[in-house]
């Protein structure tokens, strides 16, 4: 789908009064749902569960167009909104709706892909799994990795999701257990990054997971298809919002402090891995600091008043050339300096 049939399909839906009308009213159904008032003090809404369906996943894949274009603020609305409508229909615990925990699941999954990843948590927590691959999923919207991980340990090791026992026991009617094993491996792949910053378990992630979205479609499978989709997205998601690509942009993240930094995050209990869009904006206010000024005018200072005046002139690199001491003061003002910024992003974290 082109970027201007996007926009154009985008535009209809926002301009249709009718359409937006209908999404107040599942809103408004959702927080007496939520309130748990008599469906006798109901209005007579005008909805129909199932066009709002159909409606939601219009949105979902608008956003999912405009995320593969790279324009991130209106992906993250059209995707919000889908997820929105979703949750209206079948977040609230006092109701039932067909299909409701596949919907939620999706629901989940759309908040995270547009970066919302407390929403996503919150309607995640209401569900309680019946499938493995939700089940999985949930841990790792939960964020809890470490039984995310042992639960993965136990797929791998099942003999009867090996290659071999999968192989001679597959069912043309039911390829679900090749669903569960290879979403089990790419998320372990997605914590993988998460802990060591090394992008190519996102790459074998990818690689797989694109297999198995190509026979979720041969198979007509949409649920499967559409989870498999979000999780690609959250790949490239992660190239926008982790750790290990914010903070490489303004930092080695091999060096010793920033590592610390982001595996002491990682790994702490209720993990961080990823920075909401509020917090990525302010790096730039952080990072370019009256304190970073200070520091290269002290440094600016240092220098004149220990270093004699014959030594002060510049070398052909364009760098001052000075003594071991100075030499050792500059590494520790950097390190410094980068305490203190790290210091700030552990604040916004």
């Amino acid at each position: 789908m082109n970027i201007e049939h996007v926009e154009k399909s985008y535009q209809e839906l926002e301009s249709d009064s009718t359409l937006q009308n209908l999404i107040a009213q599942a809103n408004a159904r959702y927080i007496l749902y939520n309130t748990e008032e008599s469906k006798e003090n109901f209005p007579r809404y005008t909805i129909k569960d199932e066009q709002l369906n159909i409606l939601a996943f219009k949105y979902l894949n608008i956003g999912c167009n405009y995320f593969s274009e790279h324009n991130y603020l209106k992906a993250s609305h059209s995707l919000e909104k889908g997820a929105l409508i979703l949750e209206y229909i079948h977040g609230s615990i006092h109701i039932q709706t067909k299909n409701k925990k596949l919907f939620c699941l999706i629901s989940a999954l759309s908040y995270y892909v547009c970066f919302q990843y407390s929403k996503a948590f919150i309607l995640i927590g209401k569900l309680e799994s019946d499938t493995m691959i939700s089940s999985l999923v949930s841990l790792f919207l939960n964020r809890k990795f470490d039984q995310l991980l042992s639960e993965i340990d136990k797929l791998i090791t099942n003999s009867s999701y090996g290659d071999e026992y999968l192989a001679e026991h597959f069912e043309e009617d039911n390829a679900t257990k090749i669903y569960e094993i290879i979403i089990a491996k790419s998320l372990n792949y997605y914590v993988q990054f998460y802990q060591t910053g090394n992008k190519d378990f996102l790459e074998i992630a990818k690689k797989d997971l694109v297999n198995l979205q190509e026979v979720a479609a041969m198979r007509g499978e949409p649920d499967v298809w559409w989870v498999i989709r979000l999780l690609l997205l959250i790949i490239d998601g992660f190239k926008e919002s982790s750790l290990w690509y914010v903070l490489g942009n303004y930092f080695n993240t091999e060096d010793k402090l920033p590592l610390k930094y982001i595996q002491s995050l990682v790994y702490k209990n209720g993990s961080i891995t990823e920075l909401f869009l509020t917090q990525r904006n302010s790096l730039p206010k952080v990072l370019n600091n009256k304190y970073e000024v200070a520091l290269d005018k002290l440094e600016e200072s240092i220098w004149r008043h220990q270093t004699p005046r014959r030594l002060r002139s510049k070398g052909k690199d364009g760098r001052r050339p000075g003594n071991l001491r100075r030499i050792k003061m500059e590494r520790q003002k950097k390190k410094l300096r980068l305490k203190a910024v790290l210091l700030k992003l552990l604040k916004i974290a």
